[in-house]
């Protein structure tokens, strides 16, 4: 049966190591990164057509919370119209309603193709994200693996584990630095405008996802300096007089 040794500060780092993981994960998984700016003319564009009724159905709710268009490193999603449905009321009354439906689909594209530089920053971004990725997890996995295994290759798991996160909040930071370099690239154009450009976002806005990455990238950065003391604090005389003498596999330290 394995030992386990935990104390007060142990928890407290295997509860935001996890934390962070899970929204960082969630930020790069969204599109909500850069979300373009509608204008009053552009959702008059965008707005399904309608072969009756068109003044009221451009009014209903559902057409007001339409997401804009947005493009995160990953992933870029747009509300499209898709085909007419026509139900049994609408066949009595001939008219025909609108469907509006989210599509997402990868951000990167055209490696190479002109403007060659910005595409591929943006490749290269989205790599960088990708190898942060797996050492995130990787870490995350040793954070677990450290409630009941203490050494890996003759050396502290809790610091080996702390380093690991270190190298992931890094690569992920430089990640975040680099992406706005290939804000010129096809697909962020087409998303906001012709007139955008490196660290400018042109007719976009920031949305909620930046925010997280980089609250996310703060937390994990303070669990790798805190996977430093949680070694310090189960690596005492008292754990293992406990565990040794009085044959404990549980020791709880306050």
């Amino acid at each position: 049966m394995p030992r386990i040794i935990i104390s007060w500060i142990a928890i407290v780092w295997i509860t935001l190591s996890t934390l962070s993981t899970c929204v960082i994960l969630a930020s790069l998984l969204n599109s909500a990164w850069l979300l373009r700016i509608d204008s009053a003319e552009s959702r008059r564009l965008s707005v399904c057509p309608r072969t009756s009724l068109q003044s009221e159905l451009q009014a209903s709710p559902s057409n007001r919370l339409r997401q804009p268009p947005s493009i995160g490193p990953w992933i870029r999603c747009q509300v499209s119209c898709v085909s007419p449905q026509t139900d049994w009321s609408s066949t009595v009354s001939g008219n025909e309603v609108a469907v509006y439906e989210e599509r997402c689909q990868l951000a990167l594209w055209g490696f190479g193709e002109r403007p060659a530089p910005a595409n591929k920053v943006m490749w290269a971004t989205g790599g960088l994200f990708l190898i942060g990725n797996i050492f995130l997890i990787t870490s995350q996995l040793f954070v677990t693996l450290s409630l009941c295994k203490r050494e890996i290759c003759e050396r502290s798991l809790l610091s080996f584990t702390g380093s690991v996160q270190g190298l992931a909040d890094l690569i992920l930071f430089t990640g975040l630095i680099v992406w706005p370099i290939g804000w010129d690239s096809v697909t962020v154009r087409e998303v906001c405008g012709g007139n955008v450009g490196p660290y400018s976002k042109g007719n976009c806005t920031f949305g909620w996802a930046p925010l997280c990455a980089g609250c996310g990238f703060l937390l994990l950065f303070s669990c790798a300096l805190l996977a430093i003391a949680v070694d310090k604090s189960i690596t005492t005389q008292e754990a293992t007089r406990k565990m040794l003498l009085e044959g404990k596999n549980f020791v709880f330290l306050h």
